[in-house]
């Protein structure tokens, strides 16, 4: 029987320590009942005498009065603590020894499990439990579990040496050596009296400017706002005792604690990790001041956590800056007793936010020293289990060998990445200490075996390819195997291989006798036709290279390419001359020139080489004008092979042309497919504009292989969707690319096509030649845990890094900029050294002598298996009110919802100068989306509740607008350009304009708001966070709220909504209680009475304590 709470039984009662606070806090907040539950469990071996080791723990609880203590907040402006004179020991006796062994392992794994999983009453004292289990006469279990809020890790050892040194003296019937107590309330008494003037002014010099906490790019998060965490995980790894050993020498000879090196080294892992140079991280101190006498004795939650940041100097070598930081450490321990939300409410991240993701626990207490052996009685520790509120906890424990370990929220993370954090962990120690005259960021992160993996193995593509080719001579060699195959069909026409060789000849002596030749560029203005295909065909048969000019394309662009490439000549047609933009180049109309040409059969042959430009493309550019790309021969041989072995093209397929000529895929198109003999088939616009017609017309036309951009797949699969069963039935491969692809859609495509069908998704860039990396999907599940289909892996004689800003590899799953090396890479940006330069890098890791990199500036991350996840723009990256946002991840979360076809979200300006995310949305067909209907109204603000379940509130659109279709790029990309100027709905998040509260549970929330933030005027758009309030003040809120409802209310809503217009919603939503809120006046009058009472109690319970 526990003694209940009467005055009698008080023995003292004063405030919590900060850190107790926030552990209340945490504990309160969180749904799991194992969160901040210590959980020890030992095996004992030999003779036990169960009386004895029963009443030592008495002893020893009687001893300590934080053993005694409990916590109560309920009904409080504080939470206080009270310790209780007298307790009873919840302890618990079994007996397994007729189980056997495999069935006593079975029982002991259930025991932990629901062990930790029971809650503890926080208001009944002690917080502490025991279980005793015989296994053998001569074996027991012993588990003991606590909660944080009364212990940290070296009380918990101060308290495991005072039990076995109490129970040895009894059985050797002498007085136990125990060191003078000192009650828990001096230390409280003491924090009391700290400078807090000057632990402000340190803690706000030490933050200058750091605004934005360090991510964990490894994580996946299930529940980003908090709240219901999973069971946490844990791994460690064990140095072994030489490298241990030379850890600690090290650390001996240049003056510096282990505790340094392992700080340096988590900071260099995050910093690896986030690509940040100023990382912060939570260091849990022991809090044990040398001010207070007996300190290091005494027992109870001393430790703090406090926020340390280190920044990563690029001038400074590893040795200098190990003791910078050991120096720095020193100066913040002086002001360790400030509390985590006073250092974060004077930090400047923005209210609400967390200053770190991750912490850094020290051990290097003796544990066991002293109780672990005896000659009667061996205690083995078999494991600590504790679950804290926070995703990740990094310990270092200081052993003969040092022990690394991390756990973590199972929720939130996959063992393999923790298991390959910590290898890393230890790579960083182990190398830190022989590369200190480098630079701390230079020193090795991947293991050998992950840096073997990476650049070698997931690179190993070449293949032979013909180098002394030219690209025009493959359709060459290939029309000599088949003259009489028909190599191109456009509308009605038909022609064969041998016919397009005739035509592209006469028409290269054409250009010939014109002046083309080899680094010759020549515009082609010409609309889909054979006559383009000719033309590409004859530029290069006559050893100049192309400059393909969409005609559709706005004037000015024209202009500026034709300027910046300074063509020679450019080809069209007729019905293209008058719109074609003036310059100094000669106009080769091809209507007028083709009987030139008559009688001159053969065929070129110009000195070239594969260096030299086959064609040069236009790529938009950062600064708003295109920028042309160079490709040359070698680079589109290469291609070709590739292609041709990947999608194993030969005679019997017609394959669709579908791209624009100004669009790099139109030449994988075209020559894939005329380097095998297969047959082109052009799409003529007007027959194929609707979808249906186009599925009809590929049907007619028995096309075998497809090329087509994301959106227009996208809109083919919610067609499917939406009734259409059309499927074509010649068709057995189909490329989709150019934009991210959904996973969504898969399950349709999967279903539609019943396997008959392959599905590659293809990523590239200009720059390296159109296609570098493609992704099976044949028999690939859709995976829910990723939105979007991976790009897969390199193409042959290709290699693909994804690389750090110092161009060192990063290990799997973390985010960074993508690099493609290979022949694929292109010569350079025409006429535009300075951006080569900055772009086309060299190769560190390639085999060939002038190898390049091209620095993509897209974001990926290896998966598993050495696949690669694309996940957007590195300069997509938007700023807003101090967080860093990636409109990709909201884009992701909002085309996760069943009725939402395709999404795009983009970073505007508002009027006031500040930023903010508009998102467009195309909804299913069932929804309407007239942005004035009040049905589409409700459903953005259903996206809005539902975003809300998956974002944190800083990621939310402003506005969320539905749209019939999304604006598309000439080349089928989401045009994001066009987006900013479509017109968008007023925000729907807070607004500055002051709403005053209406509703009687508004107008109570807005009065409790008022009294505990000391703020007169609050809106029901005002941001708790934003007006200064922090986790303890929503306690007090909670708490207020609670008394005046007279119910419980889950203090989740109270994060998760941090307006009074949300909080409200919610509330009402989830329970009825506007009844209990008219009666809020008689309630609040009986509530204050209660507390008067309450407080006389307390006071009445006081009695003074020697300090």
């Amino acid at each position: 029987m526990r003694c209940e709470m009467q005055a009698s039984n008080v023995e003292d009662i004063y405030e919590l320590s900060p850190m107790q606070q926030g552990i209340l806090y945490h504990t309160l907040y969180a749904q799991k009942a194992s969160i901040y539950v210590v959980q020890f469990c030992y095996r004992l071996h030999g003779e036990l005498d169960t009386f004895q080791f029963k009443l030592a723990w008495r002893k020893i609880v009687e001893r300590h009065a934080i053993l005694r203590t409990s916590i109560y907040w309920k009904e409080l402006d504080k939470p206080l603590q009270v310790v209780r004179l007298r307790v009873s020991l919840p302890w618990e006796e079994e007996d397994w020894r007729f189980l056997s062994s495999a069935e006593q392992q079975t029982h002991l794994q259930a025991l932990l499990q629901q062990d930790q999983t029971c809650r503890f009453d926080l208001t009944q004292a002690p917080l502490m439990r025991f279980k005793l289990v015989r296994t053998a006469n001569e074996a027991y279990y012993f588990v003991w579990c606590s909660h944080h809020i009364i212990l940290d890790g070296w009380s918990a050892a101060l308290v495991m040496g005072e039990v076995w040194e109490t129970y040895h003296a009894a059985l050797q019937m002498r007085i136990a050596h125990l060191p003078s107590v000192r009650p828990y309330g001096d230390y409280i008494g003491w924090l009391q009296l700290r400078d807090e003037a000057g632990a402000e002014s340190f803690w706000r010099r030490f933050l200058k400017r750091f605004q934005v906490p360090t991510p964990l790019p490894i994580e996946h998060i299930e529940d980003a706002a908090g709240g219901e965490r999973s069971q946490g995980g844990a791994e460690e790894v064990h140095l072994s005792a030489s490298d241990s050993a030379t850890l600690y020498a090290f650390a001996k000879r240049n003056h510096i604690t282990l505790g340094t090196l392992l700080q340096a080294t988590w900071a260099l892992l995050l910093s690896h990790y986030s690509g940040e140079r100023d990382v912060v991280f939570g260091l849990v101190s022991s809090g044990r001041p040398l001010t207070l006498a007996g300190s290091e004795a005494m027992v109870g939650l001393f430790i703090n956590t406090l926020p340390l940041r280190v920044q990563i100097d690029p001038d400074t070598t590893a040795l200098l800056w190990l003791k910078q930081l050991q120096e720095r450490v020193g100066e913040m321990l002086q002001y360790e007793y400030a509390s985590l939300v006073q250092i974060q409410n004077w930090s400047e991240v923005p209210r609400g936010q967390s200053l770190f993701q991750s912490i850094l626990v020290i051990e290097n207490y003796p544990k066991e020293s002293g109780w672990n052996q005896t000659d009667a009685l061996s205690i083995e520790t078999l494991q600590t289990a504790e679950q804290t509120n926070y995703p990740l906890t990094a310990i270092g424990i200081a052993d003969q060998q040092i022990t690394l370990e991390i756990k973590y929220d199972r929720a939130r993370f996959e063992r393999l990445a923790i298991k390959r954090m910590l290898g890393h962990w230890q790579t960083l120690l182990t190398h830190l200490i022989d590369n200190v005259d480098q630079h701390p960021l230079e020193v090795a992160l991947l293991t050998e075996a992950e840096r073997l993996q990476i650049i070698e193995e997931w690179n190993r593509t070449s293949i032979d390819y013909p180098q002394a080719l030219c690209l025009h001579h493959l359709f060459e060699s290939q029309a000599l195997r088949s003259p009489d195959s028909i190599a191109l069909v456009y509308k009605e026409e038909h022609i064969s291989y041998q016919a397009l060789n005739e035509r592209a000849d006469y028409l290269a002596n054409v250009l010939t006798k014109e002046g083309a030749g080899p680094e010759t560029l020549i515009g082609v203005y010409l609309g889909r036709s054979s006559e383009l295909i000719i033309a590409l065909l004859a530029i290069l048969k006559a050893g100049a290279a192309y400059l393909p000019l969409d005609p559709t394309y706005p004037q000015k662009r024209l202009s500026f390419m034709l300027a910046d490439a300074h063509v020679s000549m450019v080809l069209t047609q007729e019905r293209y001359c008058a719109s074609l933009p003036t310059g100094s180049f000669r106009i080769i109309c091809l209507e007028r020139e083709w009987g030139k040409a008559v009688g001159a059969l053969c065929t070129p042959q110009p000195a070239l080489s594969g260096e030299n430009a086959a064609y040069v493309i236009y790529t938009s550019g950062s600064t708003g004008q295109p920028k042309g790309v160079v490709v040359p021969h070698r680079s589109l041989v290469h291609h070709t092979f590739a292609i041709n072995e990947k999608y194993a093209l030969g005679p019997g397929d017609r394959v669709l042309q579908f791209a624009s000529i100004s669009f790099d895929v139109a030449a994988e198109e075209i020559f894939a497919t005329l380097s095998k003999g297969a047959t082109l088939i052009l799409k003529p616009e007007q027959e194929t504009s609707q979808l249906q017609d186009f599925l009809i017309w590929v049907q007619r036309l028995r096309l075998t292989v497809l090329n087509l951009p994301t959106p227009y797949w996208h809109e083919w699969m919610r067609a499917v969707e939406s009734g259409t069963r059309l499927l074509p039935q010649a068709l057995r491969l189909v490329v989709v690319g150019s934009d991210t692809t959904l996973t969504k859609p898969l399950t349709t495509w999967q279903q539609y096509t019943q396997g008959r069908i392959r599905l590659f998704h293809a990523y590239g860039t200009t720059e390296t030649t159109i296609t570098a990396t493609i992704y099976d999907l044949q028999n690939k599940e859709p995976s829910l845990a990723s939105p979007t289909i991976p790009i897969g892996r390199p193409i042959a004689n290709t290699s693909i890094y994804i690389l750090d800003n110092l161009l060192h590899p990063v290990p799997q799953g973390i985010l960074r900029e993508l690099y493609i090396g290979g022949l694929g890479v292109a010569q350079c940006y025409l006429n535009r050294p300075e951006l080569t330069a900055e772009n086309f890098i060299p190769d560190p890791f390639g085999q060939r002598n002038g190898a390049l990199l091209y620095r993509t500036g897209d974001q990926a991350r290896y998966l598993a298996d050495g696949v690669i996840e694309f996940l957007g723009r590195r300069d997509s990256q938007v700023k807003l009110r101090g967080y860093r946002v990636e409109p990709g991840e909201v884009e992701v979360a909002l085309n996760q919802h069943s009725l939402v076809r395709s999404a795009a979200v983009v970073a505007q300006e508002e009027s006031s100068g500040h930023r903010s995310l508009a998102a467009y949305v195309v909804p299913d067909t069932s929804v309407q989306c007239d942005p004035s209907s009040a049905e589409a109204l409700e459903f953005s603000l259903q996206l809005r509740r539902y975003l809300q379940e998956k974002l944190p509130s800083y990621m939310l659109p402003a506005s969320i607008n539905l749209q019939r279709r999304l604006p598309l790029t000439t080349n089928g990309k989401i045009d994001r350009k066009a987006l900013v100027a479509y017109p968008r709905l007023p925000p729907q998040t807070a607004s500055t304009e002051y709403i005053a509260p209406s509703t009687p549970l508004e107008r109570l929330s807005a009065s409790i708001w008022q009294e505990i933030l000391g703020v007169e005027k609050i809106g029901i758009n005002d941001n708790f966070f934003e007006l200064g309030g922090h986790s303890l003040l929503i306690m007090q809120f909670h708490s207020k709220l609670q008394q005046a409802l007279n119910r419980e209310v889950s203090l989740i809503d109270f994060f998760r909504n941090p307006t009074i217009r949300a909080l409200t919603a919610s509330l009402e939503q989830k329970q009825e209680i506007l009844r209990e809120v008219e009666q809020a006046g008689e309630q609040e009058e009986r509530i204050s009475r209660g507390k008067g009472r309450l407080r006389q109690r307390m006071e009445n319970r006081r009695r003074p304590v020697e300090r």
